[in-house]
């Protein structure tokens, strides 16, 4: 038997799985709410400074903690349910996305609006290794 002879699973039939599709649909929801949040807060730095270099750097800080936390903060997965990490880190990311805009009035410095930012963007490293990890053991 070779390797065309095994029908590969098509995107239709992996989505009849409900939980996998329940992740799935999490995932777009939250990555749809992340790329919102980075560029309503460089628009919001763009209005209220006139400086596209400070627009700019505030979109770049959403992805610091992509870049350096998955080293650090990644291994949080292996040590604490998968599951538990998944609901814990889009919790953290919405209750901070949720400070991020409430905090977001004239008198706010801008800066606490970019560590706000970084902040929830932090929780993106062990969410990623979880769900890179669960994926396999759902389908």
């Amino acid at each position: 038997m070779t390797t065309q002879d095994v029908a590969r699973p098509t995107y239709r039939s992996l989505l009849r799985n409900r939980e996998f599709r329940g992740l799935v649909l999490a995932q777009v929801t939250s990555e749809l709410g992340d790329h919102i949040a980075r560029v309503a807060l460089a628009s919001l730095v763009l209005a209220r400074t006139d400086s596209a270099f400070l627009a700019v750097l505030a979109f770049v800080v959403s992805f610091v903690p992509a870049v350096f936390g998955s080293a650090l903060l990644g291994s949080v997965a292996d040590r604490v349910p998968r599951k538990v990490v998944l609901l814990a880190c889009d919790l953290g990311r919405a209750v901070v996305i949720g400070v991020l805009a409430l905090m977001a009035v004239d008198g706010t410095p801008v800066w606490l609006l970019l560590v706000l930012l970084l902040v929830a963007e932090t929780f993106s490293a062990p969410f990623e290794a979880a769900h890179r990890s669960v994926v396999p053991d759902v389908l």
